[in-house]
């Protein structure tokens, strides 16, 4: 439940903050995030294109069918997709710290031994 909390917070925190860039095109906006605010930034981009050729090709596909080079690119950019988002859910889960009610940190101990050995903490 916790975790259910932090990733809704999390969730309207860069949608909010993605409106001010989109409606400004200021990428200063991400500075309040963090010294990775620039790289969330260019990194959503590059998901936000793969994902874009994905369905393109993905319509195409249902409409008349793909090539063998289509192919082969689709698979590539499905990968990739999942590459990245594999690496940014794993980031999001390192940097992650859980309380309970009481205010007390209830981080398990593996993720926190993770965290000490990245030298999050």
């Amino acid at each position: 439940m916790i975790l259910i909390h932090y990733n809704i917070c999390n969730f309207f925190l860069q949608t909010y903050v993605r409106m001010i860039c989109h409606s400004c095109n200021l990428l200063s906006a991400f500075v309040n995030l963090g010294k990775n605010g620039v790289k969330r930034l260019a990194a959503e981009n590059e998901q936000d294109r793969l994902l874009k050729r994905i369905n393109e090709l993905a319509k195409k596909n249902k409409s008349e069918g793909l090539t063998a080079e289509e192919k082969a690119e689709r698979k590539k950019l499905r990968d990739e997709y999942l590459k990245n988002f594999r690496e940014a859910f794993r980031s999001n889960v390192e940097h992650m710290r859980i309380y309970d009610k009481q205010g007390k940190e209830v981080t398990p101990k593996k993720l926190q031994d993770v965290q000490r050995k990245k030298g999050l903490r």
